[in-house]
Order: C-alpha cells, then sequence, then structure tokens
C-alpha cells in the first residue's frame, strides 16, 4: 500500500518546487503520508495548517481513523494468537493509544459539525456510534450525535433510518426483519415522489421483495411518464429480475420517447447483453459514444462484454478509459480492478514493477470508493499474499469475522500454511496451523465437496503428521486421498486407489495421469510408458 500512495506526495512536491504551498497542496501531502503510514511527517504538515478550518479537521479525523484501523488490526493479530510472545506485553499499551484515538475522533468530529457540517459523512458518525457509543451502553450519547447530524442534514433518510433504529429498545440486537421495517419507514418519509420511489425500489430489491420494487416504480412511471429516471431504474429492475421482454417494451419505448438519451441504444446495447447478442451490444455502445463522447458507463460496458469475449487488451483499454472519466464510480472502478487483477493472474508472475503497483492502486481506489465490498478486500489480500502474507492473512482473518465465504477461507488457510512453513518459532507456527484447520473446517462447511479445499485440508493434514485423521475423514474422496498418498510419499496405497478409479473409468486424464505419475516414482518403466500413452490418446 505504501508505494501505491507515495505518487500523491511526489505530486505535490512537484508543485511546491514550482509554487508556494496551499491548502490543497498540504492535502494532498497529508492524505499520502497518512495512507503510507507516515504519521509523523502527516502531522508536521497539518501543523502548518490553519487548525479552526473544516479540511484541515477532517484531514485530522481521517489521520486518527486510520490510526484506529491499524490499532484494531493489532490487537486482532494478539486475539488469533499470532503474535510472538515477546509482543504480547504490548497488548495494554495498544489499548490506551487506541482510547485516546477513538476520544480524539469524537471531539474533532464535534468540531467538524460545528464548523463545517458539509464535510461531516453519514458512515463517520455512524462509527462513532456503533463503536464508541453503543458498545459501552451510550445510547443517548449515540442519539444526540445522530441528532446534530440530521440538523444539519434533514433530508437525510438513511441517517433517519439510522436514528429510529436508535430508538428501539436494544440498538445492539436488532432483528434483520425489524431494521428493514425502519428503513422502510424512513425511506417513506423522502419527500421528493421520484427520489422516493427510487430509494424504496432499492429497499425493496436489497430485501428480495422484487414486486414491491416493480410496483413502486410503477406507480412513480405513472405519475411521471417522462421522467427519465424512473424509467433507468426500472429498466434495471427488469435486466435484473431477467423480465427480458418486459425490459424490450421500454428499450422500444426509448427509441421513440429518447428515455436513454441515446435513441434508445443504450437501453438496447444493455438487453442485447442479457440476451448474449454481444457483437450487437459493441455496435449500440459506439453509436451512444457518437452521441456522448464522455460516457463513462458506455466504455464501462464495453469493457464488460470484451471480458466476456476474452478480449482482454480491450476489456482493460475500455475499463480504463471509463476509470479515467469517472473516478468516483465505484462500479467501473470494481471493474478496472478486476481486468487488472485478472492480467496479474494471468502473467504467471512475469510483470513490471509497474504493473504491478497499476494493479494495486487499481483495487486500493475501488476499495475506497466501497469499503463494504469484501469480496474485493479478499481480492486484495490474495494479491498481496506473496509480498506481505501476514498483512493478507491479517485482513482474512477480519473478513471471516463478516463474510466466511468459501473463497477467503481457502486463500487465509493457505496463507497461514505458508507462513507457518517458515516459521521458526513452534509456538506461532502450531497457532498457524490451528488458524488454517479452522478456516478449512469453515470452508469445508459452506462446500464438503470442494475439490480445492479438499486437497489443501488434506496437504495441512499430511504436513502436520495427521495421516490416520486425514485417511478417515476423506475416506469417501478417492481424487482426495489418492494425492494425499501421493504426497506423503505412499505409492503403494496412492496407486491402489488410482487402479480403482482407472476401472471405473479408464478415460478419466486425471487418473491416467496419477498413475504414471506413480509409475515415474515407483520406476516402473513398463507401466509408465504404457500410462503415458494412453495420457497423448487422451
Amino acid at each position: 500500500e505504501r508505494n501505491s500512495f507515495t505518487g500523491a506526495v511526489t505530486l505535490a512536491d512537484s508543485y511546491e518546487n514550482l509554487y508556494p504551498a496551499n491548502e490543497r497542496s498540504r492535502s494532498i501531502r497529508v492524505k499520502g503520508y497518512v495512507s503510507t503510514e507516515m504519521y509523523d511527517e502527516a502531522e508536521e504538515v497539518l501543523a502548518e495548517m490553519d487548525q479552526n478550518s473544516g479540511e484541515t479537521i477532517a484531514l485530522r479525523i481521517f489521520l486518527v481513523q486510520k490510526r484506529i484501523t491499524l490499532s484494531v488490526r493489532s490487537t486482532d493479530k494478539q486475539e488469533f494468537a499470532i503474535q510472538k510472545s515477546t509482543q504480547t506485553e504490548d497488548a495494554s499499551v495498544v489499548e490506551a493509544d487506541l482510547a485516546q484515538y477513538r476520544k480524539e475522533r469524537i471531539e474533532l468530529t464535534e468540531k467538524l459539525l460545528n464548523e463545517k457540517p458539509e464535510l461531516v459523512k453519514l458512515p463517520m458518525i455512524v462509527s462513532i456510534c456503533n463503536e464508541d457509543y453503543i458498545k459501552n451502553g451510550k445510547v443517548n450519547d449515540a442519539q444526540d450525535l445522530i441528532a446534530k447530524f440530521l440538523a444539519h442534514n434533514p433530508d437525510n433518510a438513511n441517517a433517519r433510518g439510522y436514528q429510529l433504529m436508535l430508538m428501539e429498545p436494544d440498538p445492539e440486537n436488532i432483528v434483520a426483519q425489524r431494521k428493514d421495517e425502519i428503513s422502510e419507514l424512513a425511506l417513506k418519509d423522502i419527500p421528493d415522489q421520484v427520489e422516493r420511489a427510487i430509494a424504496l425500489s432499492a429497499h425493496y430489491q436489497k430485501v428480495g421483495q422484487f414486486d414491491k420494487a416493480v410496483d413502486v416504480l410503477k406507480e412513480a412511471r405513472a405519475a411521471s411518464p417522462s421522467d427519465k429516471q424512473i424509467a433507468g431504474a426500472l429498466f434495471n429492475l427488469y435486466l435484473a429480475k431477467n423480465e427480458l421482454e418486459l425490459a424490450a417494451e421500454l428499450a422500444q419505448l426509448a427509441q421513440s420517447e429518447d428515455l436513454d438519451e441515446c435513441n434508445g441504444d443504450y437501453f438496447g446495447a444493455r438487453l442485447d447483453i442479457a440476451n448474449e447478442e454481444y457483437q450487437s451490444a459493441i455496435a449500440r455502445l459506439d453509436k451512444c459514444l457518437e452521441i456522448h463522447p464522455i460516457f463513462s458507463y458506455a466504455y464501462f460496458l464495453k469493457s464488460q462484454v470484451y471480458t466476456i469475449l476474452e478480449n482482454h487488451d480491450e476489456a482493460i483499454d475500455n475499463a480504463k478509459i471509463a476509470a479515467k472519466m469517472n473516478p468516483n464510480a465505484p462500479v467501473i472502478a470494481r471493474q478496472y480492478a478486476s481486468v487488472m487483477f485478472a492480467r496479474h493472474n494471468r502473467s504467471g508472475g512475469t510483470f513490471s514493477a509497474e504493473e504491478f503497483t497499476e494493479t494495486e492502486n487499481a483495487l486500493l481506489i475501488a476499495i475506497s470508493l466501497d469499503p463494504s465490498d469484501w469480496q474485493l478486500r479478499g481480492t486484495y489480500a490474495d494479491f498481496i499474499k506473496d509480498r506481505d502474507p501476514d498483512k493478507a492473512m491479517s485482513m482474512l482473518q477480519g473478513l471471516q469475522k463478516y463474510q466466511p465465504t468459501l473463497e477467503n477461507s481457502l486463500v487465509l488457510g493457505n496463507i497461514a500454511v505458508t507462513i507457518a512453513k517458515k516459521e521458526q518459532n513452534a509456538q506461532r507456527k502450531q497457532a498457524l496451523f490451528a488458524i488454517a484447520g479452522s478456516a478449512y473446517q469453515k470452508a469445508l462447511a459452506i462446500d464438503n465437496g470442494n475439490q480445492k479445499v479438499l486437497t489443501a485440508y488434506l496437504e495441512l493434514l499430511r504436513i502436520t503428521g495427521r495421516q490416520k485423521e486425514a485417511e478417515k475423514m476423506f475416506a469417501g474422496s478417492d481424487e482426495s486421498l489418492w494425492r494425499f498418498h501421493y504426497r506423503d510419499g505412499q505409492y503403494v496405497k496412492a496407486k491402489d486407489i488410482l487402479r480403482k478409479l482407472y476401472r471405473e473409468d479408464p478415460e478419466d486424464a486425471a487418473v491416467v495421469k496419477g498413475l504414471t505419475l506413480v509409475a515415474q516414482k515407483t520406476s516402473d518403466k513398463f507401466a509408465f510408458k504404457s500410462y503415458s500413452e494412453k495420457l497423448l490418446e487422451l
């Protein structure tokens, strides 16, 4: 991450070499320093700025929030017992620092609400309420803070919904159904009909009530038939529900009423994509770009289509253009990060430092635009696992708390095993193997037949000397078990299982390859020749 943000500092350096430093250049410098954990340097620059300026206060909140994040990460490491014993005595110091940072965040946020309330964002308020007030039983303080925010943002429906949740008897333990009811109540209070309909429709989609989502948009469209925002939202919903006939009707209407401001070609292109008519979609998107040359979502869709067609260069080029045109759109940033990460994986390790940095920047920007995208965070952890396995593992452990997916569990287990193999401290090595075992078990709980997880777990059991446990646990999974015996040097057992599988399906290339490998290891020249020839035929 350090390399990803040094460009911001370099940019500030270049500017200040030509012109006197100003608030803008200092702001860029502070963000660069904070993002690369150069806190002393950030403090020095902040000291030069107007301490009562809203922008300065916001930067100080950014700094203290980063320190809170790192402190929490440090305590998480101790919780998972991956720190060496000599470091555990620092736990009390970390806790004291964390408490001070939280106190400072509250004070700065209160000050910013008074000085420049438009710079205070709802997630900042919710973090303080959840982490500092509600967890400590200070519900009244949380209610006061959200009330102050709403005084400056009376039309913020999400803030109103959060305020209603704080009025519940036990705000920390509200069941999901009640949360949905409260959110719906808050959204129904939005005064503007179009804004209300779109917000309610999005809410109903989120909770799986697609019929209600359609109904609220249809009602709004009946009241405002020429409103393009409503038409677009309804078209999006039809595509999401795979109601392609209804989507086609709207796409046809878009041609005569220009609902998409592209003579119907934008809606038509999206419908083509849904119907897997990709060349037609590209042609339509090109027509859109003739009308609107600066149309980021047209380039975004072209990138998606080229990704499907495996035209990787075009996918990257179009995603890059879209990201430059619209750098703050989460979905576009995600697409760009996705195609860059895919290129990184295809490279097989033969990538330049510039390509690595470009990919990392794309991932970090996408995450910053949508911090709740846990899949992206898991992708980033996977991306840095070779360069910084400890950080990757720490990130994945955090993700496990919120989204214990099979992919995250598998990567976490693999990273823990990799670190454990290199670890010299016996106690920490065992703790790492325990983390890996727990991760694989969670992955198997999601899909007990996943071959990658089974193979990884068997390997863990093998290197930790738990052969009997492996044989018992995977007795019904011959495909995994022969590989286990092969890696463990038990070639006779591996051969017995492979012969059984071969009798069941002599055309299975993986089985024939396994028999070839066993023959090679046991110096069985006749079998090696026979199975090699069979493998070539397959």
